[in-house]
């Protein structure tokens, strides 16, 4: 497996600090990932947690570990700098479908979410997001390892 085909071609996102999907959704994380954020200081048993024996950043109170609010509600992330390559590559997503090739798609409608974000800024080409973000066809196919595949989503 080494093609990556994107479902979706542009895209207009600014972040709005709403903290919703720090909250709803879960991080999978690579080992490079997991390197990346005990250069910080962090343990790794202070922030790794398991999913269906995927190693996942842990959840408190069902938000990431990381997600903190100012006194205004304004939410944001403790290690954004180097937050791992699932919340860079977000709104976009790995399709788990994981049969042939790596699907990018971009998070248009989720049955309890709706990203405020989505809509909002400059509309780019996904792969000038994907090269802002920094990542490279190395660190999604990292993160396409460690998600779930489809069958193991059902068993959820």
């Amino acid at each position: 497996m080494n093609e990556i085909s994107i479902d979706a071609t542009n895209i207009s996102f600014t972040c709005q600090k709403c903290g919703k999907c720090c909250s709803l959704f879960k991080v999978y994380l690579t080992e490079k990932d997991i390197v990346e954020i005990e250069k910080l200081g962090y343990k790794r048993e202070e922030f790794v947690d398991y999913y269906k024996k995927r190693k996942i950043i842990k959840r408190i109170n069902d938000k990431c570990f990381f997600l903190k609010y100012d006194e205004k509600g304004s939410a944001s992330c403790r290690i954004h700098n180097h937050r791992p390559i699932s919340c860079r590559m977000y709104p976009l997503d790995i399709c788990p479908d994981k049969t042939v090739s790596i699907r990018i798609w971009l998070f248009l409608k989720k049955e309890k979410f709706m990203c405020p974000g989505l809509g909002k800024g400059k509309i780019k080409s996904i792969q000038s997001f994907l090269k802002e973000m920094d990542l490279t066809k190395k660190d999604l196919l990292e993160v396409w390892k460690v998600m779930p595949n489809e069958e193991e989503n059902k068993k959820s």
